[in-house]
């Protein structure tokens, strides 16, 4: 008999599928989502430093293996989109300061409400600020909230109950890639 290993996206292989697939003597190749990866810092299981170009692996109690990386390119990228948005969001506060500076019965309350919502569709809020002093509108990043959201750009773990004599972490994580 030949051993079956399935191979999910993030979401597709969740906790009960996992019971599932160890019942009817099947193994797994998954990834884990970023807060999963957050919890797991929290608790020890892996430290951040693991996260690096080079496959690092770590075996949990019970069998169960992390394979983990930081893609650089995709780290890259994150940043890039970050830093997009952030250009947009600070014309928009160009162009309101200059509608406000132009028609002094425009309300800046209605302006920084305006550019609030356009932050939070952005998904900006957690790591910049709008603000208001008189009539002029300012952006305010906060560098620790950034440094923060950032920490993980790149960072994925895949998980597995594969014995590492069945598949190293090389193979698993060309498995997952295999997608």
């Amino acid at each position: 008999a030949q051993d079956v290993t399935f191979v999910g996206d993030r979401g597709m292989i969740k906790s009960a599928q996992i019971e599932a697939l160890g019942e009817r003597g099947f193994h797994y190749i998954t990834a884990i989502t970023k807060p999963q990866i957050e919890r797991l810092l929290k608790q020890c299981t892996f430290q951040i430093g693991l996260f690096d170009d080079a496959l690092a692996e770590v075996q949990e109690h019970g069998g169960v293996r992390y394979v983990l990386r930081r893609n650089a390119q995709r780290a890259q990228e994150m940043a890039d989109t970050r830093q997009d948005k952030y250009r947009v969001l600070a014309q928009a506060v160009k162009i309101q300061n200059g509608y406000l500076a132009e028609h002094k019965r425009a309300k800046p309350e209605v302006a920084l409400r305006k550019l609030q919502a356009q932050a939070r569709k952005l998904g900006m809020t957690s790591w910049l600020s709008l603000g208001q002093k008189e009539r002029i509108l300012s952006l305010v990043e906060d560098s620790e909230a950034l440094a923060e959201l950032s920490r993980l750009d790149g960072c994925y773990a895949l998980k597995t109950d594969l014995p590492p004599a069945c598949a190293a972490k090389e193979i698993v994580h060309a498995r997952y890639k295999d997608l």
